[in-house]
């Protein structure tokens, strides 16, 4: 498999959200760029901080016309928690067969830790950035809305 890259196509999907609804990316693209950041798991801190971000910043994405898709390994129960208790206006998806994982080639950073990656997937389907940070957590949110700012200049 060819290693997802900035201008890569990104690999399409169909799930469901932790709300029961069915995410399609072809076709949540078509109303603006995607989001799509995995992060390793439900409360625990860094990921609380990464997702409350995401949350904080939310009207600015909607506003440019972007959605927001969280992915982890947690059940669906969990992220029914997970976004209750801080208010997540955003899809989460419970990836537990690992299956988005492998599509968007999301391991674990030396061979322990799981990776903390965010995409940004614009209109056409192109990977235009790709932020890899597990120390960062709340450069995540900011380094994806400067990028859908440059992607839909014409939203200011």
């Amino acid at each position: 498999m060819t290693k997802l890259v900035v201008g890569s196509e990104a690999p399409d999907f169909q799930t469901f959200s932790h709300e029961g609804r069915e995410l399609n990316l072809a076709e949540l693209r078509i109303n603006g760029p995607v989001v799509l950041f995995f992060y390793p798991r439900d409360f625990t801190s860094g990921c609380t901080a990464q997702a409350c971000s995401f949350r904080d910043n939310h009207d600015d994405f909607s506003g440019l016309g972007a959605t927001i898709i969280g992915v982890s390994a947690d059940s669906i129960e969990s992220h029914k928690k997970f976004a209750s208790k801080y208010n997540l206006p955003f899809h989460l998806v419970s990836d537990r067969k690992r299956l988005l994982h492998e599509k968007y080639q999301v391991g674990k950073t030396w061979g322990i830790l799981p990776e903390r990656i965010t995409f940004i997937i614009d209109r056409d389907g192109t990977i235009k950035n790709i932020f890899d940070s597990a120390v960062y957590v709340n450069k995540h949110s900011a380094n994806a809305l400067e990028k859908i700012h440059q992607l839909t200049p014409d939203a200011y």
